[in-house]
């Protein structure tokens, strides 16, 4: 290989820092006792993960259940996740699995961590991208909302990373780009759009930007007729995604029998019952009303509630005053509309007195079209009704906002460095010193934090395992058993299988068979034994079709955590009579 190609991953000495110190905080988590170790897969939906990829590699096909194929989930994560259970899961290993996962975890958010150090230091001073490195890696906030419960979030915020250092590379290049290089932006789109399939908002934004970037060549090149040329320009940046996204969308459809994910239609369907169901209310806004609303929803586990969520908080805490000032009080989006817009204006105008300063750090970052790309990416949840949206779908938007920080401290400093230096040279151990100074002060925050969420050998059975020996104490082995939330339940129990009755992780039949009303006809004719749901659940749409058939059996509850769940037999109608069961 080539000197230059080796120089390309040799480590400097911070970016060796930096993924040692991640790496043996999350070693000192994935070596934990079982209890501690389970801490960290708060997330239940993890687990539909975990299921499938043992079941993987188990040869029982890509399912949750064995009952069907599904395709909910993100193709990326679950190829990763295949290969550790290949590696780890052998013989029907739990725990060790799960150690691995976390190290994959790990390791994947120190690589981001060194992306956004390199890419940055295409747009930003050395010291500014590596700050942006450490804030990211090192922050608790970005950990416990991206990184711990190892859903994809992690591999997310990687792929849209190295998105963003193809794009620089290729916006930097030369006039007119090698193949090479335009295969390489290709190839990210590719892996951001299989990390989620909803960055494809984003990734269709950046695409659109960098066209137009070269609308110049390509269309020299469509006056021209050179054909040959511009089908190897498309196939070159095109090919990987329509190869590799399109390959996985190809058979999803053959396999399991639809391209988007079961996950998805379910979320949106439970939008159907409108404000009657535990997972929310859906908007009944016009699609640009609920664009608004959803871009301006200061929520702290919203698209842009990292921004908001605090402004939101400051409004409270000032009320008093606020209104002893004669303003209007602020009780939803509509009267806080107007407040919005007079911020903005601030905003702009104080954008535009200081534009010599960030403008050209921005248009060099190419952040432009990524933001429009999360807007439309926060409004699509809205206007598409999709009911329970989690705090994991918004690594676009946050990574977004860290970037811009990125730029307004380069122009920050860009303005006052020529002031502080007054025309001598900083000394040569300053940056190091800066460097070496903002890793220990990231990384030992971050410790801290670890060392005390997490004791490492802490004893005891972990809700996980406990709930599970439960419904193998209340039920018969073989049971077919129907769960809400049942990731978990899925891992851990023994001897019995777990149907995922909110639909999640289930197959395209299930699916229809929700959405038509003959769930009680699915269920009866796969068998199953008995249902798992909760007082929140139960009696409510979408599950309430089920509440004739169930017959109390036992209830479950965890005091540590507080809380609890029913099991209940299923007794459905004989097969004649079952023509009159309730739709969902």
């Amino acid at each position: 290989m080539p000197t230059n190609h080796l120089r390309r991953f040799k480590l400097s000495w911070e970016e060796a820092a930096l993924l040692i110190w991640v790496a043996a905080l999350h070693l000192y988590v994935a070596t934990a006792s079982v209890y501690t170790l389970l801490t960290w897969f708060h997330i239940d939906d993890a687990f539909y993960y975990f299921v499938v990829a043992r079941n993987i590699v188990l040869g029982q096909g890509v399912t949750f259940d064995g009952l069907g194929p599904t395709n909910g989930f993100h193709p990326l994560w679950m190829a990763l996740l295949v290969g550790v259970y290949a590696l780890l899961g052998r013989g029907g290993a739990l725990i060790l699995p799960l150690r691995g996962v976390l190290l994959l975890t790990g390791l994947l958010h120190g690589l981001t961590g060194l992306v956004l150090y390199r890419a940055g230091r295409r747009v930003f001073s050395r010291g500014v991208a590596w700050a942006l490195a450490v804030v990211w890696v090192f922050s608790p906030r970005v950990v416990g909302a991206y990184v711990l419960g190892s859903i994809e979030s992690a591999l997310n915020a990687l792929t849209l990373a190295g998105m963003w250092w193809a794009t620089l590379h290729l916006a930097r290049s030369e006039r007119s780009p090698s193949p090479k290089t335009w295969a390489a932006w290709g190839l990210s789109l590719a892996l951001a759009l299989l990390a989620r399939l909803d960055n494809i908002f984003v990734v269709a934004a950046m695409v659109l930007a960098v066209v137009w970037r070269y609308r110049a060549w390509w269309w020299n090149r469509l006056q021209a007729r050179a054909w040959r040329q511009l089908a190897g320009w498309m196939a070159a940046w095109a090919g990987p995604p329509l190869a590799l996204v399109g390959g996985y969308l190809l058979w999803s459809w053959a396999y399991v029998g639809g391209v988007v994910p079961v996950s998805s239609q379910v979320k949106t369907w439970w939008g159907t019952f409108g404000s009657g169901t535990p997972y929310g209310a859906p908007s009944a806004d016009p699609w640009w009303i609920a664009l608004i609303k959803a871009n301006l929803d200061p929520r702290p586990k919203r698209a842009w509630g990292w921004v908001l969520a605090p402004l939101w908080d400051l409004y409270h805490r000032w009320e008093a005053q606020w209104l002893a000032l004669g303003l209007p009080e602020i009780q939803s989006w509509r009267e806080g509309l107007p407040v919005a817009l007079a911020g903005l204006a601030v905003a702009a105008g104080l954008a535009w007195l200081t534009r010599r300063w960030w403008w050209p750090v921005l248009r060099r970052a190419w952040l432009l079209p990524w933001f429009l790309g999360s807007v439309v990416h926060a409004g699509y949840y809205t206007i598409a009704r999709h009911m329970a949206v989690r705090h994991w779908y918004w690594v676009a938007e946050t990574l977004w906002l860290y970037l811009v920080a990125a730029v307004l401290t380069q122009a920050a400093w860009d303005a006052l460095a020529p002031r502080l230096r007054r025309g001598r040279a900083w000394p040569r151990w300053a940056l190091p010193a800066f460097m070496a100074g903002l890793l220990l002060l990231g990384g030992t925050r971050l410790t801290r934090t670890f060392l005390r969420t997490y004791k490492h050998n802490r004893p005891g059975v972990h809700m996980y395992i406990d709930y599970a020996r439960w419904v193998e104490a209340h039920t018969e082995p073989g049971a077919l058993i129907g769960a809400t939330g049942a990731g978990s339940l899925g891992y851990f129990v023994q001897g019995r299988t777990i149907v995922n009755l909110d639909g999640l992780i289930s197959n395209y039949a299930y699916l229809e068979a929700m959405k038509s009303g003959r769930r009680v006809d699915y269920l009866r004719q796969i068998g199953l034994d008995y249902a798992l749901l909760g007082k929140a659940l139960y009696n409510r749409p979408p599950y309430e079709d089920l509440t004739p058939y169930l017959e109390e059996v036992a209830k479950y509850y965890n005091p540590d955590e507080e809380w609890g769940i029913v099991l209940r037999r299923f007794v459905p109608p004989p097969e004649d009579a079952s023509a009159g069961a309730p739709n969902p």
